[in-house]
């Protein structure tokens, strides 16, 4: 099921000048992505855990808390524990790549929503 409420948390960025501004989304992760994007279009890197295109809360944490945390995954890997992280916390630059069919994909509003 795909939501349609308005944005209700807010990323406030300053630094750049073009992109002084509020970054919205229905949970902190999405905010985040939008906020990757404009620095991308930009030509600057975001560097949190949030902005590698391997990482993606579930949806249990985008409903209960805002996907603020989210797994580290991997094509025929398991997630565990371990692999569980806080999207605000510092990424080395060379684990953040771009993606487009992330970011693609979550501007035509069919992000994925696991639940779990």
């Amino acid at each position: 099921m795909v939501s349609h409420a308005p944005p209700c948390w807010e990323l406030w960025f300053g630094g750049i000048e073009s992109l002084n501004r509020v970054f919205a989304g229905r949970d902190l992760f999405e905010a985040l992505i939008t906020l990757r994007c404009a620095l991308e279009e930009a030509g600057a890197q975001l560097l949190c855990q949030g902005a590698r295109p391997e990482v993606f809360p579930t949806g249990m944490s985008r409903d209960m808390g805002g996907g603020r945390k989210a797994y580290v995954t991997g094509i025929g890997v398991s997630p565990s524990r371990p692999d569980f992280v806080d999207i605000l916390d510092y990424a080395e630059p060379n684990c953040r790549h771009g993606s487009p069919n992330r970011k693609r994909t979550l501007r035509n509003g069919s992000a994925r929503s696991d639940r779990g």
